[in-house]
């Protein structure tokens, strides 16, 4: 009830208002209106002022971020650019180390190889005296001993220097031994040329007594400046084939020796054979068959064997070589150191001697 009464008392004091207070309530009505409107505008442009004002911070806000963020980025970006730079440093470094190496090593193999071949040369251009033991060709067990020059050029002032001189056993019992003639100085040796002396024969060497088999010692020489000096190691030992197995090889001479052997014997043969032909030389000697024939054609017959069997011995004495002297006369030949021989019988009719 309380409200109400408040509502009928305010009713009735405006309604009791004159015109002009009325008028007046109407102004301040206005008044009022215009300031709480003008409040509330003031109150929206503060707000929009300030909605304008935080809208500038916050963009200002996100530009500084934005700029912080492209300035983090361009950091970054520097900073992987810089390390790309240096990575890309760090291998041309890493390239041009390793082209530096594979050029020394190159440079080096080079050098090595014009040293190898810079030696190769010297070795080839220069004299190689040895001296060594070596069968004899064609009967292995006489042996050499062998100074020789296998260099491409020429050695001078060769000097042997031995332990002990080799030495050569007696060929008959109670000889004395002999040393092996080996020259102390050979003034030069042309590429490929040799000084070859006989040492000794293996069966008398091995049989001998106090002979010594092994022989250390030096040769030295020199090239053609005579600036520089070389020496090679020598050592002898006639045992060295002690134990090994050989082919025996003949050669022309092998075969020349034996072709006179044969010759020889064939000459001998021949001798004989003229020796039995010697006594078929009248019908007195060696064993006849005739036939009976007429007495002329029988000497006819006689005289051409005579003449055929001298032509053959005259051939075979010509063929082979044999003084002709050692061949006795044919049968039925006259021989000038023999009698004369009597005058010839009637043949006989049949067999006889």
């Amino acid at each position: 009830m309380g409200w109400f009464s408040w509502i009928r008392d305010a009713w009735d004091f405006f309604f009791a208002l004159s015109a002009s207070a009325w008028s007046a309530i109407a102004a301040w009505f206005a008044v009022g209106a215009a300031v709480f409107v003008g409040l509330k505008a003031a109150g929206y442009a503060k707000e929009q002022v300030r909605q304008i004002r935080q809208q500038i911070t916050d963009a200002e806000r996100d530009r500084i971020v934005q700029a912080d963020k492209d300035r983090q980025a361009s950091i970054e970006r520097d900073r992987a650019r810089t390390e790309q730079m240096a990575q890309a440093e760090a291998d041309r470094a890493v390239r041009e180390q390793a082209m530096i190496t594979q050029a020394e090593s190159a440079e080096a193999a080079r050098q090595q190889q014009a040293d190898d071949a810079k030696k190769l040369r010297e070795l080839q251009a220069r004299p190689n005296v040895v001296m060594f033991a070596r069968p004899v060709e064609g009967n292995w067990q006489f042996l050499d001993i062998v100074i020789k020059n296998f260099g491409t050029t020429p050695a001078f002032d060769i000097r042997i220097e031995l332990d002990s001189t080799p030495e050569s056993a007696p060929d008959s019992p109670g000889e004395p031994i002999r040393p092996v003639a080996i020259p102390d100085f050979i003034p030069i040796l042309a590429p490929g040329q040799e000084w070859r002396g006989l040492w000794d024969f293996a069966p008398h060497h091995i049989d001998a007594q106090g002979i010594k088999n092994v022989h250390e010692g030096t040769v030295r020489y020199t090239d053609i400046s005579r600036s520089v000096h070389y020496e090679t190691p020598v050592s002898l030992d006639f045992l060295m084939l002690n134990g090994a197995e050989f082919v025996s090889m003949n050669t022309i001479h092998d075969v020349a020796k034996t072709l006179e052997k044969r010759m020889k014997a064939t000459n001998e043969a021949l001798v004989q054979i003229g020796k039995i032909a010697a006594k078929f030389s009248s019908e007195n000697t060696g064993i006849w068959v005739n036939l009976s024939e007429d007495p002329q054609q029988l000497q006819a017959r006689r005289d051409a064997e005579r003449m055929q069997d001298a032509a053959d011995a005259n051939d075979l004495a010509r063929r082979f070589g044999i003084n002709q002297t050692e061949v006795q006369p044919a049968r039925g030949e006259p021989n000038p150191s023999a009698p004369a021989d009597p005058a010839p019988a009637e043949p006989p009719q049949s067999e006889g001697e």
